[in-house]
């Protein structure tokens, strides 16, 4: 597909990804009724990829750059190990296609502002996977954080981690970009993004380092105007925690699950929920039937087919954050 000529009708999807996550990103979501398809499947291992398409039926597989050239692909979903995810939208954006990349996107701002302008230059659509701002119930109340129902914010604070016992996963390479900010922590930040002005200041961090060099748990705290916020991630949490705490000078809230409203399958997770201590009367998060992956990969297809394009608003600012962060992890060691 040249850049810019509109997609047929569903969203025809290249997969840079053979891992568990596309089933429940984009796999799970198309048997829900997402307006997509996949057509091909990618690998550097071309064993990989053809089993890969056997196992899920899909008719083409071969390697990044036979995606590429694919002129029935509309659009790439880029699921690899964080530290390819720049590299492999950027190529995919220079080849015309749409992307839908996990987060993060990457933490170098001068290689995400340069996808940016690419995906403006040749108008073609690049999202970050932030799955739980698609989902009705988690968007609706920050619509509503927005909206000043808690009057002035004053305080964040998000905690997400898990145990990570698979002493080969890719989530303990330092040179994949592993570690528990990349894979847990980026969503609190994006959280406390989603909720202030303006790149937050870096006031202080705090890191527990495993053999591998990753850091399995880490405190991040950040100050934006009169907001204070700390964000805390895991790869060794005694036990799974997802929730953040959002304080303002009308009353409070807490917020279960936040970044998991709902999973695929019989994975038991606890629901979305969020708990209110606020004089304001505040509407329910709205119950919704499916994940929030599909929701995600609708919305995506239907802002493709619409036309929409270039790189969305704030991926070089929470690349910026994130960099930042790092360093300043590194530093404190």
């Amino acid at each position: 597909m040249a850049g810019g000529r509109p997609p047929a009708r569903r969203l025809r999807l290249g997969l840079a990804c053979t891992g568990w996550i596309a089933d429940w990103a984009v796999h799970q979501p198309i048997r829900d009724g997402s307006p997509a398809d996949v057509v091909f499947v990618a690998s550097r291992d071309p064993g990989r990829a053809r089993e890969y398409a056997r196992r899920w039926s899909v008719p083409a597989s071969g390697g990044w750059w036979e995606l590429l050239e694919r002129r029935d692909v509309d659009a790439v979903y880029v699921a690899t190990p964080n530290a390819d995810h720049a590299r492999l939208a950027l190529d995919a954006v220079l080849a015309g296609k749409h992307v839908l990349c996990e987060k993060p996107l990457g933490r170098d701002p001068h290689a995400v502002a340069e996808l940016a302008a690419e995906a403006h230059r040749r108008h073609v659509l690049v999202r970050e996977a932030y799955h739980y701002r698609a989902h009705p119930a988690p968007a609706g109340v920050l619509a509503v954080l927005r909206a000043g129902v808690l009057g002035t914010i004053r305080r964040i604070d998000v905690r997400y981690g898990w145990w990570l016992d698979r002493t080969d996963d890719v989530r303990l390479s330092p040179s994949l970009d592993g570690g528990a900010l990349m894979d847990v922590g980026c969503y609190g930040l994006d959280l406390v993004g989603q909720l202030t002005r303006g790149l937050p200041e870096i006031t202080g961090t705090r890191t527990l380092t495993g053999p591998t060099g990753v850091d399995l748990t880490c405190e991040v705290r950040l100050r934006s105007g009169p907001v204070r916020a700390r964000v805390w991630a895991g790869l060794r949490a005694a036990r799974p925690v997802c929730e953040a705490r959002v304080t303002g000078t009308k009353g409070g809230l807490r917020l279960r699950s936040p970044f998991l409203p709902v999973m695929p399958g019989a994975v038991a997770i606890p629901l979305f929920g969020a708990s209110w201590s606020s004089p304001v009367e505040v509407t329910a998060p709205r119950a919704a039937p499916f994940t929030s992956y599909k929701y995600q990969l609708d919305a995506f297809a239907r802002d493709v087919a619409a036309g929409a394009w270039g790189a969305e608003e704030g991926i070089v600012g929470r690349a910026h954050l994130l960099g930042r962060v790092r360093e300043r992890m590194t530093g404190e060691r």
